[in-house]
């Protein structure tokens, strides 16, 4: 009787540690999802769609890291980001590649991309710019240590660890130099598009459903010296998730630009309404002597309705450099 009882303790046991796994697992997912798009897209639109339009650019390398203060999970918070883009003689092809490093405590991703775009000349205003990316996409959960603070089994410890082959395409339409708008996704080639396994229930539902993105842009001129630039990101993913990401800003002279980005997590994949919204001000400073190769740029994000799983401010440090 007495070896049942135990044996019947354990089994619960295991069952809750099971429980705390996915809670753990969940609470990961919504950081990453709040926190993984930041500033970036604002200065690089290839994080967001292949389909890369460079007005009188020949080569384009953006990197940006952000750090985060005010932790409240175990672990280190960043997100490093890269870009490189070349444009082709014939100003129609252009070759690019992007990698995002995150890690958020216990969870990490690694992706990245090689894209191809191609410019077609529709009239002498539009343009229509067509591309694609080929890359791969990893995500690990990592246990170690959990099982003192989470109540995390000591049989689970080690990570969780999955990867995959990605394929994306996007279009964007750029009129007049000015304005644009384009539909993009990724995920499409995931391999967990069609499961339901429950044992799956720990990846991100942004790494195993297609996301679509629609986005749109202006600059408007006031004077030879002095726009304004607005923008909207629509994020919505296939497993029921979805995002709003806004932004505008004041530019001068091209030197420099004070702007506000804005980010609200819509949905879960529950379909429940999520918070915290994110405002991030951010700045752009030309450093090379009013020749627009190299610009450093900045922004701080912050939630004004703090919740217990995204308690953080960032810092983003983001810097680009040009060869026209």
């Amino acid at each position: 009787m007495q070896a049942s009882s135990h044996l019947k303790t354990a089994m619960q046991m295991k069952h809750i540690n099971i429980i705390l796994l996915f809670v753990l697992a969940q609470t990961s997912y919504c950081l990453a999802q709040t926190e993984m798009l930041n500033s970036q897209y604002i200065f690089e639109k290839t994080f967001v769609t292949p389909a890369n339009y460079m007005q009188d650019e020949k080569f384009r390398v953006f990197t940006n890291y952000q750090t985060s203060t005010g932790q409240e999970r175990a672990g280190r918070e960043y997100i490093y980001s890269l870009a490189a883009n070349f444009k082709a003689d014939n100003d129609k092809s252009l070759v690019g590649l992007n990698l995002v490093n995150t890690k958020f405590g216990q969870e990490s991703t690694l992706l990245g991309y090689l894209n191809y775009t191609y410019n077609l000349k529709l009239t002498e205003n539009a343009i229509l710019s067509n591309g694609f990316g080929l890359g791969f996409q990893q995500y690990r959960l990592d246990l170690e240590g959990a099982e003192g603070t989470m109540g995390i089994d000591p049989a689970l410890k080690g990570n969780i660890y999955s990867s995959k082959f990605d394929f994306r395409i996007g279009s964007t339409a750029v009129l007049h130099k000015k304005t644009y708008f384009g539909l993009a996704f990724d995920n499409v080639l995931s391999r967990y598009n069609n499961q339901t396994n429950n044992e799956l229930d720990y990846l991100p539902v942004s790494f195993k459903r297609i996301n679509m993105t629609f986005m749109a842009g202006n600059r408007t001129g006031i004077n030879p010296d002095f726009d304004i630039r607005y923008e909207g990101l629509y994020t919505y993913n296939f497993g029921g998730a979805s995002s709003i990401d806004l932004n505008a800003q004041l530019v001068f002279s091209n030197l420099l630009g004070i702007g506000m980005a804005y980010h609200k997590f819509v949905r879960s994949e529950e379909k429940t309404v999520l918070s915290p919204n994110i405002i991030r001000p951010f700045l752009s400073l030309d450093v090379a002597k009013n020749s627009n190769l190299v610009r450093f740029n900045y922004a701080y994000g912050f939630s004004p309705n703090r919740i217990n799983t995204v308690g953080l401010t960032t810092h983003e440090f983001g810097l680009t450099y040009v060869l026209k």
